[in-house]
């Protein structure tokens, strides 16, 4: 059973189950949806709510798909759960995609559990898409991530197309909160249009900047300053934000980035192999303090709230993640029709907000592992950077965040762990170009089938890899196949410059300086990785080579 739009099928299916009537906050857009919902569940139950999550695809089983405020429920309370979904679908005759079976048991595990507040990611596009299944006054708020050309052959062949059946989750007099746009054009005319026709409220979300380092940060954490949008017109100016003291924080925040920055800007510019600073690490910081210098002396003009987070989640693109869903926060803590529904949303003070963001986890997003690979009498040590990146926008985004990380000198270059999934008219080559560059080593392997719940999902056989992958990176690179296990255990070697391989118990020091590895291309090669972690990072098996 394949993909199968529409929702005539779930909604005589959920007719027919218990009703889910919490209310709902529902989320659309190309990339960044999970990473939002992680975000917005974080800081809802560090306001004393109870949630329920659903996200699509799952990482490692389906039951991470289905969380109570922010745990994946058991494995028993899904399969239950789902049997009687199924059930009720076979005898009443429904015909309901398995998606469609999905999502309507993860609704059924919310409306049992009572929580208060539900949040849904569409599975793919909106309109059609089997979560659009509920009442105007059920919708809390809707939100638009980025909006980018992806699953063409179901949503349409042009980004204004796409943005046109995602935005149309909105309800009418309801509210869109709009992510940052690569396309803000475009997105813009067909979100205005929809909006005049449903009389809907438009709230943009802005650019979050790079704040300064505390001491009391959390490891691994990015500090970020994030502007809060525009007070409603229904609603009071800024609801549970603190306007006063914005402008005093900017100047303290510039003053401080300033001084922390000025040896870096002082030092000479070095090449990539080198320690120093590279003109594309010095770039960003040069427009992150140019950009906080304009908001400062703007402040007059248009005064608004700032919030200081620290965020774990890492990059520029978790960085717009954040202000979209720091902006549906805004609307949730100040819209009266919300308030009315679900007067606890007055607890999102800024305060409860900064700790819901440090407490975000979502794995497999530039998430950091560290793992010990290759056979029990040979494990070495190995440092990987996952990333669900699967199309040409995310794998942009995932570049670019590459491009922020400190040289390593001592091993240098990078290795690539890769798989595809077959997704036409999506070519390996559109996905690729963004990521790979001259030079570039590259591990080919394929992820594990079947998908539960989405048997239709295979991999881009590694044969129908290895031309795109020749191009991007040159004649002289490396490309190896095989299993993901081993793929493991050839990257810990590569970047090495004396060949020699990293023990599992060497020092902290040459830990860091391991050549970069980056597993990425497929969500489902993620979760292969995460079962590799599971199963405590036992020793790769036999087969693989060059290619």
């Amino acid at each position: 059973m394949s993909i199968q739009p529409g929702t005539q099928r779930i909604t005589a299916l959920l007719s027919r189950l218990p009703a889910l009537t919490a209310p709902v906050v529902h989320l659309a857009g190309t990339n960044g949806k999970g990473s939002v919902s992680a975000i917005l569940d974080a800081i809802l139950t560090t306001a004393g709510l109870t949630t329920g999550r659903f996200n699509s695809p799952h990482l490692v089983s389906v039951e991470d798909a289905i969380r109570l405020s922010g745990q994946p429920i058991d494995r028993v309370l899904y399969e239950t759960t789902r049997a009687e979904v199924e059930h009720v679908d076979k005898e009443a005759e429904c015909g309901a995609s398995l998606f469609e079976l999905l999502t309507a048991t993860a609704l059924v595990v919310f409306a049992r559990a009572g929580v208060d507040v539900v949040l849904v990611e569409c599975g793919m596009g909106g309109r059609d898409d089997a979560t659009n299944v509920f009442s105007p006054d059920q919708v809390l708020a809707c939100a638009l991530t980025s909006v980018e050309l992806d699953h063409q052959a179901f949503l349409g062949e042009t980004v204004e197309q796409i943005a046109q059946v995602k935005a149309e989750i909105v309800k009418p007099d309801g509210v869109l909160v709009i992510g940052l746009q690569k396309h803000e054009n475009a997105v813009k005319q067909v979100v205005d249009r929809l909006a005049a026709e449903r009389r809907a409220t438009v709230v943009w979300a802005d650019q979050s900047l790079i704040g300064s380092t505390s001491a009391a940060a959390p490891a691994g954490s990015q500090p970020v300053l994030t502007p809060l949008p525009k007070p409603l017109a229904d609603g009071p100016p800024f609801a549970g934000a603190d306007v006063s003291d914005a402008l005093a924080l900017l100047q303290a925040e510039l003053v401080q980035l300033m001084e922390d920055t000025s040896p870096l800007l002082a030092a000479p510019s070095s090449s990539d192999d080198d320690a120093g600073p590279t003109p594309a690490t010095l770039l960003p910081v040069i427009e992150n303090i140019a950009r906080l210098s304009t908001a400062v002396r703007s402040f007059a003009r248009s005064p608004r709230p700032w919030l200081k987070t620290d965020l774990p989640l890492p990059g520029q693109h978790q960085r717009d993640n954040l202000s979209l869903a720091l902006a549906v926060i805004h609307v949730l803590r100040s819209r009266p029709a919300a308030l009315d529904r679900l007067p606890a949303l007055r607890r999102l003070t800024d305060d409860v907000v900064a700790r819901g963001v440090i407490a975000t986890i979502w794995e497999g997003r530039c998430s950091w592992l560290s793992l010990d690979v290759g056979p029990s009498s040979d494990r070495r040590q190995c440092e990987v950077l996952a990333d669900g990146a699967h199309n040409a926008a995310s794998a942009s985004l995932l570049a670019t965040y590459l491009d922020t990380l400190p040289p390593r000198p001592t091993y240098p270059g990078r290795t690539f762990i890769l798989s595809l999934s077959h997704s036409p008219p999506k070519s390996p080559a559109d996905v690729l170009a963004p990521l790979l560059r001259t030079g570039d080593r590259v591990a080919l392997v394929e992820f594990s089938t079947p998908i539960e719940g989405m048997p239709w999902i295979r991999p881009v056989p590694i044969d129908d890899l290895i031309e795109p992958v020749r191009a991007l990176i040159g004649d002289e690179a490396p490309i190896w196949a095989g299993k993901l296990e081993d793929a493991l255990a050839w990257a810990a070697d590569q970047g090495r410059t004396d060949g020699s391989t990293a023990a599992a118990g060497e020092s902290g020091e040459n830990k860091r300086e391991q050549g970069l590895v980056v597993v990425a291309g497929s969500l489902y090669l993620v979760a292969d990785l995460y079962r590799f972690v599971r199963r405590g990072g036992g020793g790769g098996g036999g087969g693989g080579g060059g290619a």
